[in-house]
């Protein structure tokens, strides 16, 4: 089985169906759903829909799961695609008619060049081998309209929070998910600047500093957590770029100029 198959199969099979907690099983492997943390993941969606905000028209957004990111349409057009039918009969359900929804794979957009002019792409490029990566970057680059905008998020396996927690996991104890097999090849972000950087503008900030399996250790489900969570989102969204030694989660910013080169 090829890793696109093992992405799609995991997704099918299990990360989008229902879990026992009510929420798909994607969210209760990767995910805090601890009531605590739902103001901090409320913020930290907020900030990218700001951002996307900025340019109008049709939104894409790849990889959109079964719980899409809830961004203000204001009468633009919007397109979900996903590789899997599941994850887009979650969309739907989720967001109705206000959508298109289309399967297809984020290396080989069925778009015309220039015709999108907002992206969203959240924790997909990880899961593809390392060639599709660099690959779905230039391909988002590619259907961008001149002014437009995409957010890519990625991963970072060495954030420090997750090695200064390790003492505290271990004390925790507990057994690893009984799960299928997910593909997982992040890549060292400065990878990408190195190889796309002269054909396009990437712009690396901080998408979140946290991680579930830091936060279920080190976040209390009290007043005080709520406050440590305020914090953070506060530092997140006000130094973005000075968070980056930090994040466990960077993003890159994909701007495309008017001339569709990097200016």
């Amino acid at each position: 089985m090829s890793e696109q198959e093992a992405v799609r199969d995991f997704y099918e099979t299990y990360g989008w169906q229902v879990g026992s907690s009510g929420s798909y099983r994607d969210a209760e492997s990767f995910v805090d759903l601890r009531p605590v943390m739902r103001g901090y993941y409320r913020r930290r969606d907020r900030r990218v829909a700001r951002e996307l905000a900025q340019t109008g028209g049709t939104l894409l957004d790849i990889g959109c799961g079964g719980s899409p990111l809830q961004v203000p349409a204001s009468g633009s057009r919007r397109v979900c695609i996903d590789i899997t039918g599941s994850a887009l009969r979650g969309a739907r359900a989720a967001l109705g008619d206000t959508a298109a929804y289309i399967q297809a794979d984020a290396s080989m957009l069925p778009f015309k060049p220039g015709s999108i002019s907002r992206v969203h792409c959240a924790h997909v490029l990880y899961h593809l081998p390392r060639r599709r990566q660099f690959r779905a970057m230039t391909e988002i680059h590619r259907v961008l309209a001149d002014g437009g905008a995409g957010i890519v998020v990625y991963t970072r396996p060495s954030a420090p929070l997750f090695k200064l927690t390790e003492g505290l996991r271990a004390r925790r104890g507990g057994t690893a998910p009984d799960r299928p097999d997910l593909p997982y090849t992040p890549l060292d972000c400065d990878e990408f600047q190195q190889a796309l950087g002269e054909r396009m503008n990437l712009e690396l900030r901080t998408w979140a500093v946290l991680e579930n399996d830091v936060t279920k250790v080190a976040i209390p489900g009290n007043v005080f957590g709520r406050a440590l969570l305020l914090l953070v989102s506060w530092a997140e969204s006000l130094l973005p770029r000075r968070l980056l030694p930090l994040a466990r989660y960077p993003m890159f910013v994909i701007r495309k100029s008017g001339s569709g080169e990097v200016g």
